[in-house]
């Protein structure tokens, strides 16, 4: 068990930051799979694509801005 399963304190939440016509910043994230269910290595912060345009999936790799990505929800 991690030490988020125990309830430590110390260990920060996960969240996830959806920036405007950007891709999500996602913080604290110790597991992440892709879509074959393979481990991808992560770091305190990812960014990862949000407008599916990225050559780098699941990360981003900037195509939001040259793709001039605008969110409409967001």
């Amino acid at each position: 068990m991690t030490d988020a399963q125990h309830g430590n304190p110390e260990e920060k939440k996960p969240s996830v930051e959806v920036s405007e016509n950007g891709p999500y910043i996602a913080h604290n994230i110790t597991r992440l799979r892709n879509s074959k269910g393979v481990h991808i290595e992560t770091t305190s912060t990812v960014i990862l694509c949000h407008c599916g345009h990225s050559k780098n999936k699941p990360f981003c790799d900037g195509s939001h801005y040259y793709e001039k990505f605008e969110d409409e929800k967001n």
